[in-house]
């Protein structure tokens, strides 16, 4: 790794051909030699929805909570088609993009416990107080590195 960052430096020192307008370097003998091959297991530049900044939701937002039992659900105290304060979630289209697969699902979201067997969809109201972040993986043996929504309120 030493030796990687040693010529790095001296090619960005250099004034020749390796550098500047006409270079190729993804094609020259030095790309990618002896460069280990890591395999990132988590998105450690990734901020989670618990450390944003709050914000509101927007008219017709849909967010899926995921759940390896119904009581993981977190449904309102006041409404069964709301959520307690704390609810994460995935947005809509990021749990379309994993699919059903409570593995992938358990892996991307970084998820505690078993793998989720339960899924609701959640509404919001307009307005409704929500931090969004990016799960940012390692916590419980996940990757991450998908969008997540909290509510910290819940509605």
């Amino acid at each position: 790794m030493t030796r990687l960052i040693c010529v790095l430096l001296t090619l960005f020192f250099l004034n020749g051909p390796a550098m500047g307008e006409n270079s190729d370097f993804g094609r020259s003998s030095l790309a990618a030699k002896g460069v280990p091959n890591y395999v990132q297991t988590e998105f450690a530049f990734a901020r989670g929805a618990s450390v944003q900044t709050p914000g509101v939701t927007i008219a017709g937002e849909t967010f899926v909570r995921t759940g390896a039992a119904p009581q993981n659900l977190r449904f309102g105290s006041s409404s069964l088609s709301g959520a307690q304060p704390g609810t994460f979630a995935f947005p809509q289209a990021t749990f379309n993009s994993i699919g059903q697969n409570p593995s992938a699902l358990k892996n991307f979201g970084d998820l505690p416990g078993a793998a989720p067997q339960y899924f609701r969809t959640l509404s919001p109201p307009l307005g409704t107080p929500i931090q969004r972040g990016i799960v940012p993986g390692g916590q419980y043996g996940g990757v991450g590195g998908v969008p997540e929504v909290l509510f910290p309120q819940g509605f």
